[in-house]
């Protein structure tokens, strides 16, 4: 090719913008959901879920996830958005709805791993001083987890913002239980004093 030769202009294709700006909302609103609909297979394969929008289009900004109940906690089956969802957020590693419901059935099973072994540790009907305040919450933890997921995941769909939230509550319960449970623990192994003794009778 000659030097002077002026390489080949790339035909560019034109953005539909301008037009969406001078376009009544009904329509702005159609071509943005069929501007993210060539998305959703993508999305669905890197979320190893169906993905939908929504069909009612009376969500707004949401992600609704949809789940079975498996033998080790929620299971997603498929995610419905909304077509002004913000699905970036689904692709940060680690935060996919996969790994959150991991995370989310985790929690819960590290409460009951805790209560187990505080119950075999210290006991759940004699807690030893510094115990108090975790012997009743762990004596009633599988009714407050069944009635905390019968007041909001008895629909089996819960927005993904919920599945934050209650992931975030029962890690911080737990992190709550755990710090008493290791302070009735030291106490529990400190050694016993003389004057301790004093005025304790012998049983029979």
């Amino acid at each position: 090719m000659d030097s002077t030769t002026k390489p080949a202009t790339r035909h560019r294709i034109a953005s539909p913008r301008a037009d969406l700006d001078r376009a009544p909302p009904e329509q702005v609103r159609a071509a943005a959901i069929r501007m993210r609909a060539e998305h959703l297979p993508e999305l669905g394969r890197r979320m190893e879920l169906p993905v939908q929008f929504d069909p009612t289009g009376q969500m707004c900004g949401g992600i609704d996830v949809h789940f079975m109940w498996g033998a080790y906690g929620v299971v997603p089956t498929r995610l419905v958005v909304a077509y002004d969802a913000p699905i970036g957020e689904l692709l940060v590693p680690g935060q996919g709805v996969i790994e959150r419901c991991a995370r989310y059935n985790r929690a819960l099973r590290d409460l009951r791993a805790l209560r187990d072994r505080f119950e075999r540790r210290l006991g759940l009907r004699s807690a030893p001083p510094g115990a108090e305040a975790a012997q009743p919450a762990l004596c009633r933890l599988d009714g407050d987890i069944q009635a905390r997921q019968t007041a909001r995941l008895s629909a089996r769909v819960m927005p993904l913002h919920m599945l934050q939230a209650e992931i975030e509550f029962w890690e911080s319960y737990h992190a709550y239980l755990a710090a008493i449970e290791a302070r009735a623990e030291r106490a529990a192994d400190a050694p016993l004093h003389v004057d301790d003794t004093a005025d304790m009778e012998l049983e029979d």
